[in-house]
């Protein structure tokens, strides 16, 4: 396998759209009964940490050629710091905008990564960071999903949950630690000060 080639969302958007004859659908808070799901993971990370969001697809009967899709945040308790693609894609590109309240992603799969029959289907994944305790919603905007066949699918669609606690136990103990630290420094100043004195 050759090195993935990272290039803008823009150029491999259009060489999706243009190479397969489709057009970008409107995916907001589609919900289909039958047929493939685009499902954004739920997930949970601490304040000041950060955490991965999977971006799968449920099934993929006809394969998929390619894709060109958005994320947007609903919230201010996290917000997005990085995206992703499934790294067997060759050609693809990823962008984070909005000051973290948005991402596109880009793909063309040229090395049939994504076969028809196959089922949970990893796309994409953004990295959240969490600013402050609460919950923030993570939803698709807009996409294009051809399939092998050069049709379009018209996934449903789950949207994400991200839930944001406090810090995790061991950066708490971190910071304890180093609270401690500077804590017995000052009183061995201060102690040091008063011998001072005292001579």
């Amino acid at each position: 396998m050759g090195d993935t080639v990272r290039v803008s969302t823009v150029a491999v958007a259009t060489l999706v759209v243009a190479s397969l004859g489709v057009c970008a659908v409107q995916g907001v808070g589609a919900q289909t009964a039958d047929g493939p799901t685009l499902v954004i993971e739920d997930g949970q990370v601490g304040t000041g940490e950060k955490s991965a969001v999977a971006v799968n697809f449920s099934s993929l009967p006809n394969g998929l050629a390619g894709f060109e899709f958005g994320l947007t945040v609903e919230g201010e308790a996290a917000t997005i710091t990085g995206a992703s693609v499934d790294e067997r894609l060759q050609l693809s590109g990823t962008n984070v905008t909005d000051g973290g309240r948005s991402a596109t992603f880009a793909a063309v799969d040229l090395n049939d990564a994504f076969e028809a029959g196959a089922d949970e289907v990893q796309l994409a994944s953004v990295t959240v960071r969490g600013q402050s305790r609460g919950e923030i919603e993570i939803g698709l905007t807009t996409g294009s999903f051809p399939s092998d066949e050069g049709e379009q699918i018209e996934p449903g669609v789950e949207t994400g949950t991200v839930s944001v606690g406090p810090a995790s136990s061991l950066q708490q103990t971190a910071m304890t630690t180093a609270i401690s630290v500077v804590v017995f420094g000052l009183l061995l100043l201060a102690g040091y000060g008063f011998l001072q004195i005292v001579r």
